[in-house]
């Protein structure tokens, strides 16, 4: 607490190595209460950045809007690469008719979750669990 009022850190670990060992840089930045954190964009972005699953933000008809690097890193795509790409584009061929059931599904119930096979830039192929949901 400070001058009467509680804070909160927000604190981010970025790994480094020295001396073949690793360590980890903290840093800090100081808000004056709780909800202005949990309801920042900041936190948000941060969330997103640093997740460890892939997330992609697509439009209503499937086309993606932003990826966070764990998705990228999976498909073997550049972020700017992976915008604007169409759900079509990252899927098998056979699971190509899914895409619209998908949307259908998240439309109507706001919640979708199955596996799918997808296909990395360089054209090789691995499965993942889709979980989807419309955002407001």
């Amino acid at each position: 607490m400070l001058n009467g009022r509680t804070h909160l850190n927000r604190v981010q670990f970025k790994p480094t190595f020295a001396k073949a060992r690793q360590s980890a840089i903290q840093t800090f930045k100081d808000y004056a209460s709780r909800q202005t954190w949990l309801t920042s964009a900041a936190c948000y972005r941060t969330l997103f950045d640093y997740a460890p699953d892939g997330i992609v933000i697509a439009d209503s008809e499937s086309y993606y809007l932003d990826a966070n690097v764990s998705m990228c890193r999976m498909l073997g795509y550049t972020r700017s690469e992976l915008i604007g790409l169409h759900a079509l584009d990252i899927v098998v061929e056979t699971q190509a008719a899914r895409v619209d059931l998908a949307l259908e599904a998240i439309k109507a119930k706001s919640d979708y979750r199955q596996e799918w096979q997808f296909k990395r830039k360089d054209g090789s192929v691995f499965a993942a669990e889709v979980i989807a949901t419309m955002l407001d």
